[in-house]
């Protein structure tokens, strides 16, 4: 696991995004009906991704020579099911532990999130970055097609946050872009 964490890190130190502080993010309509799709609920927003965008992209970056912990291998094999909709619960970061003991369907939906929610949450960063995702706001229950914004936040010891943010300001994905010292 320390493995994958720390390929994680190099992948996206080498990523390095070269932009502004702000940058518009456009996400693309989604036909949730005739596309096999994968959704990944989150605290504030619900996020809709073509599987065969997420296979091309695992394809793409397992050919970059990425070690063998990151060949998306649960995530992939969640996709060859060929589910017209696959759910994933991301409440390994979105809620607190409190929040995870009063809510039941995180103890229910817990194995398959838990396993396939790291991958997921890795390639689902390049395609909110790129724009291949479709997103619901929770709150006003309707689809963003513009203002959201990704946002690059500079931490302690030189380390950089990427935030895609909604257009109240919250966080609907957050990586590490680089670590500091």
């Amino acid at each position: 696991m320390l493995r994958f964490y720390l390929t994680l890190s190099i992948f996206l130190t080498l990523l390095h995004v070269t932009c502004a502080q702000n940058v518009d993010l456009h996400p693309i309509p989604i036909d949730t009906i005739n596309e096999n799709i994968l959704i990944v609920h989150k605290r504030y927003a619900t996020l809709y991704f073509k599987q065969s965008d997420i296979q091309e992209y695992s394809k793409l970056h397992n050919k970059l020579g990425l070690s063998r912990d990151q060949s998306f291998q649960i995530l992939n094999a969640l996709l060859q099911t060929k589910k017209k909709r696959i759910d994933l619960n991301d409440w390994i970061n979105e809620y607190s532990d409190e929040e995870k003991k009063l809510n039941y369907r995180f103890i229910v939906s817990q194995s398959i999130d838990q396993i396939a929610m790291p991958e997921m949450w890795y390639i689902g960063y390049g395609l909110v970055r790129e724009s291949k995702f479709m997103i619901l706001d929770n709150i006003s229950r309707k689809i963003i097609y513009s203002g959201l914004k990704m946002n690059i936040q500079n931490k302690e010891l030189g380390a950089k946050t990427i935030q895609f943010q909604l257009l109240n300001g919250s966080s609907f994905w957050q990586t590490i872009n680089m670590i500091g010292e």
